[in-house]
């Protein structure tokens, strides 16, 4: 059990009357001098933090000091997360996760290179934010009674955190904006597919059961830019659904090697993923955004929700609260104006997600198709022993090759820290960028699989637009911005002018003729990108009114990566549907206009989406099939009358995982009897076919293709039911899953063929170490849901909302006879309740 613990609040709260004649002395004074540092103010319900200052290294010199107090250790773990140091404190195990990072990332020389790079306001920003944090530690460590300052995490593992540099933060945001902005094809795994297809199939057929189930592009999967809009960027034509791959080059290449490629790389995605999510850092990040004009609102004046999916629930929270305003004075008349409110990462100085007084922004991950794999042909060097090159352009180029020192905690936790040992490996890297495949290379190796990214030593590009829409003041100056943005986001918008807006940033570079997206290149060097991008898509003002994401396809012309999500059946297609017709908003009061959303709307489809399971809306595009297939059965099938129960089921069953998103305690019956016949189904139509590639490869939206048949938008290149009735293959999945439930919960009453729901339970970094706080505070129910929501009304002024999956602070105390049970800080959880009941506390902008 947690418990509690009232600790001072450093420079934190200050009553009215001292705020009130401070930012009076502050308007009076210079920039640098040290009065104006800073106006550090926490509200005293949530603790969140308001920051005002007449200069802006004195402001982020504030939002460092004020995150170092609510989350110290925090910012300690996303640092050695970043920079491939989490085996330093954790032990041997996180090599592991330590090897991936540095071997993904730059040295500490690159982003001091990357730092130098951006212009001084930027540099000013985090040189501040830098300063803050280490102002804070000087202060801890001086401190008298350190328990009201260094939190508990220290003392169980049994260190001081060393002093923070601009390095620090700048590795931090690179890690969150890649696992945000990064989207690839999984192009090794497709390729033993291709070969296994073509070896067993031909070339011509195995190609196209290739493009069957890896299609590039499905014109009938939903999209955030209106078609035909003409506000929003077109292209003539769509996109093809198919393309021809060019067999000839991958039917002489060494497949083993391949093999061995994708089956380590794919261990290892799934090992790394694992190990993030247990430690609580988000493995990958998803998202929704929707937006709707004055048209469409019932207010008349624009409203936005943006939810960022972080796929992890940890304690403390991902995100916190800040709240960040420059003061122009006096002696500071040109001082550029921030005011902007809403969510930070422990250890950068951006606001990622929020709102001005004029404007209001979200965020979601793109597939912007910007990395591929390049398959490199490799050898020994001929004169350098333990040396490599490779082969580009008809020349033998060195390998770059770097050792790094891998030290590690070898006393036991809770304890003392101490590093007795360390292993060592060899980076390596070729013109296209990181070799992540093999591990190590040797004397036999003949090829090697490198990552290139279009973002590469790109990030400064993020980092000075992200800091951009921050002081931005119209929808022309986000824009800009924007396009600077060099990973994959989709970015939802919206201003107190009126304006709507939306783009799918990054660059997505035009590879070379003749290749193919889905499958790797070679590093030869006939496979090179082009120099120049794809059209970012966009759109302002549309004539619907409205907008969504949820990391869907971006428009209709656009080729994704052959990734199978994105067919006729996505997520947003449900949160589409709601915005156009609100009146399919549940619980809606018939009173409200029909056409036209408000406020109460947007956090009602919130809740109502939450109940989407994670594969997204289903039922409407496979159940008529499943009902038709019922229905002819022949009266003799002693199958029908069960069958058509579970029809009848189905059909009263509104497709989502749970009936109530707050209070429901069960699953539906009906999803898990659906979702577990579709399963079978899928197997039924493509094993044949596939064998073991069925589970990686076959999917939801093929099955779909192949029941529409010709009417499909994407037509099957061939019949893959055969001699069997696709009637037979769902009647017999629907048989199957029956008996399969029926012993699993010892009952034939579908009505009992239910779960408990899951339980978010919010563990704590050290979980895996102490039992202890692998629960902070009250659990509350799972559902597909945000882990940070806002809602922005862009009146004059803005009204705004928002809340965190727990709290502001991150502050665990210790007592020394029992140090391990931390005691609760405040603010910790005490937005939990608000966010297990999908409510919200207001924002505040002065």
């Amino acid at each position: 059990m947690i418990k509690r613990l009232s600790r001072p609040m450093g420079i934190g709260r200050i009553q009215a009357w001292v705020f009130g004649l401070s930012c009076f002395l502050l308007m009076l004074a210079p920039a640098f001098s040290p009065l104006a540092a800073q106006v550090l103010r926490r509200d005293s319900e949530f603790g969140r933090i308001f920051i005002w200052s007449g200069g802006e290294y004195r402001l982020y010199e504030a939002y460092g000091y004020g995150t170092a107090q609510d989350r110290l250790w925090q910012l300690e773990f996303n640092r050695h997360t970043a920079k491939g140091t989490l085996a330093e404190i954790l032990g041997q195990n996180y090599i592991f996760q330590d090897r991936v990072t540095r071997r993904e990332s730059y040295t500490d020389a690159e982003y001091w290179e990357l730092f130098d790079s951006l212009p001084e306001w930027v540099r000013v920003a985090f040189q501040g934010y830098a300063d803050g944090i280490n102002r804070y530690l000087r202060d801890a460590a001086t401190a008298v009674d350190r328990s009201a300052w260094l939190p508990w995490e220290f003392y169980y593992l049994g260190y001081m955190p060393s002093l923070w540099d601009v390095t620090d933060s700048l590795a931090i945001l690179r890690s969150f904006l890649g696992t945000f902005g990064e989207s690839n094809a999984k192009q090794l795994s497709n390729l033993t597919l291709y070969r296994f297809l073509v070896e067993r199939y031909g070339a011509e057929r195995g190609a196209a059961i290739f493009n069957d189930l890896h299609w590039m592009n499905d014109p009938d999967s939903p999209v955030t830019v209106p078609t035909g809009d003409p506000g929003s960027t077109q292209i003539e034509a769509p996109a093809a659904a198919f393309k021809q791959v060019h067999t000839e080059v991958y039917l002489d290449m060494d497949m083993e090697a391949v093999q061995r490629a994708a089956e380590a790389a794919a261990r290892e995605e799934a090992d790394l993923r694992a190990l993030r999510e247990a430690l609580g850092f988000p493995p990958k990040l998803g998202s929704y955004a929707f937006v709707a004009n004055g048209n469409k609102s019932a207010s008349g004046k624009p409203m936005l929700f943006g939810g960022p999916q972080m796929m992890v629930y940890p304690s403390p929270d991902v995100v916190h609260d800040v709240y960040l305003k420059t003061i122009l004075t006096p002696f500071n008349p040109t001082t550029p104006r921030i005011n902007v409110a809403g969510i930070g990462v422990a250890g950068g100085p951006v606001v990622v997600i929020g709102h001005t007084d004029r404007l209001a922004w979200s965020l979601t991950s793109g597939i912007g198709n910007n990395i591929d794999t390049f398959i490199e042909t490799v050898r020994p060097h001929p004169s350098v022993s333990g040396k490599f090159q490779y082969l580009h352009k008809g020349r033998w180029l060195d390998m770059e090759a770097r050792t790094e020192v891998y030290k590690y905690r070898t006393s036991p936790i809770p304890g003392p820290l101490e590093i007795g040992r360390e292993e060592r490996s060899v980076v390596y890297r070729t013109i296209h960028g990181p070799v992540f495949q093999p591990a190590t290379l040797a004397p036999d190796t003949t090829l090697a699989f490198a990552n290139q990214r279009a973002h590469w030593k790109k990030d400064g590009e993020t980092l000075i637009a992200l800091m951009g829409i921050n002081r931005a003041r119209t929808l022309d100056e986000v824009e800009r911005n924007v396009l600077r943005i060099s990973g994959s986001l989709n970015v939802i918008y919206a201003d107190v002018d009126g304006n709507i807006a939306y783009w799918q940033s990054g660059r997505i570079p035009v590879r070379a003729p003749g290749t193919d997206i889905r499958l790797p290149m070679r590093g030869t060097g006939e496979d090179e990108w082009q120099p120049r991008y794809w059209p970012i898509p966009h759109s302002r003002n549309p004539r619907q009114g409205f907008m969504a994401n949820w990391n869907n396809k971006p428009a209709i012309w656009f080729d994704t990566n052959g990734d199978t999500f994105f067919g006729k059946q996505f997520r947003v297609s449900r949160l589409i549907e709601l915005l156009d017709d609100p009146t399919l908003i549940p619980n809606r009061p018939a009173d409200r206009d029909p056409i036209k959303l408000s406020i109460e709307d947007f956090r009602a489809i919130e809740q109502e989406i939450a109940r989407v399971p994670p594969t997204g809306y289903r039922r409407p595009f496979v159940l008529r099939f499943l009902l038709q297939a019922i229905n002819d059965m022949p009266d003799g099938d002693s199958r029908k009358n069960k069958l058509k129960a579970a029809g009848e089921l189905l059909s009263s069953w509104d497709g989502y995982t749970i009936d109530n998103a707050i209070s429901s305690q069960f699953t539906n019956p009906a999803d898990r009897l659906f979702e577990r016949c579709i399963a079978r189904a899928i197997d039924k139509v493509f094993t044949p076919w596939l064998g073991s590639y069925t589970g990686s490869h076959a999917s939801f939206n093929a099955l779909v293709h192949v029941l529409e048949g010709g009417a499909s938008s994407v037509p099957p290149s061939h019949d893959y039911i055969g001699d069997r009735s696709w009637k037979d293959v769902l009647t017999d999945s629907l048989w199957e899953t029956m008996a399969e439930l029926t012993e699993t919960f010892q009952t034939d009453d579908m009505s009992q063929w239910r779960s408990p729901r899951a339980l978010l339970r919010f563990p704590h970094t050290l979980c895996l170490f102490n039992p202890a706080v692998c629960a902070i505070g009250p659990p509350i129910p799972a559902s597909n849901r945000s882990t940070y929501s806002q809602v922005i009304h862009l009146d004059k002024p803005v009204q705004a909302m928002n809340v965190l999956p727990s709290g502001q602070s991150g502050f665990l105390g210790y007592d020394l006879n029992n140090i391990n049970v931390p005691i609760l800080g405040p603010h910790m959880t005490d937005q939990r309740a608000l966010f297990g009941a999908f409510e919200f506390k207001p924002t505040l902008l002065y």
